[in-house]
């Protein structure tokens, strides 16, 4: 006699791989899902702290201090720049310019903690900027170096660091 059909027991058995392949497939698109949420958090993190380095070393580059001083107990650094040399086309000499008033760059990471370039606040979009960020100033004869630590929090947790640099020569005005 020949039977046609399905047993119970294998139909059950069917089910049972037919779950394990669905329960398997559910874990990788949740692996898969969080690896790009993670991704994309880790890129926006670089992308937003590599534009702030750039931006404060850029700044500090094109402002061209010739001295600086502190302005509040800790982490704001005022950049000083007493004179300039320009090239006079009229002249074919460059030309001494003395400012008056001094120019002046300050940069600060206040207590709550907020990055202010001369008291504009810097936004992180979705980031946190942690207290434990801050302005390194170190001095060897006229050699200034300034280092300049940012420190990033995602929403996730995770913590991003970001260093500026800049060095520059103390200078008085050439007479």
């Amino acid at each position: 006699m020949n039977k046609k059909g399905v047993t119970l027991v294998e139909l059950l058995g069917a089910t049972l791989i037919f779950g394990l392949v669905i329960s398997l497939l559910a874990s990788v698109f949740v692996l898969i899902t969080k690896a790009t949420e993670s991704i994309k958090i880790e890129s926006k993190a670089n992308s937003i702290g590599m534009f702030v380095v750039r931006t404060l070393e850029e700044e500090m580059l094109d402002f061209d201090p010739k001295d600086y001083s502190t302005c509040g107990p800790t982490n704001c650094l005022t950049l000083e720049s007493t004179f300039t040399y320009s090239f006079d086309e009229n002249l074919g000499d460059f030309v001494l310019t003395v400012h008056n008033p001094i120019q002046v760059l300050q940069i600060e990471i206040t207590a709550y903690p907020v990055l202010l370039i001369n008291g504009v606040v810097y936004d992180f979009d979705e980031f946190v900027l942690l207290n434990t960020s801050s302005i390194t100033i170190s001095e060897s004869g006229t050699n200034v170096s300034i280092v300049i630590k940012i420190d990033l929090q995602a929403t996730n947790g995770k913590i991003y660091h970001f260093t500026a640099n800049h060095l520059f020569k103390i200078q008085p005005i050439p007479t």
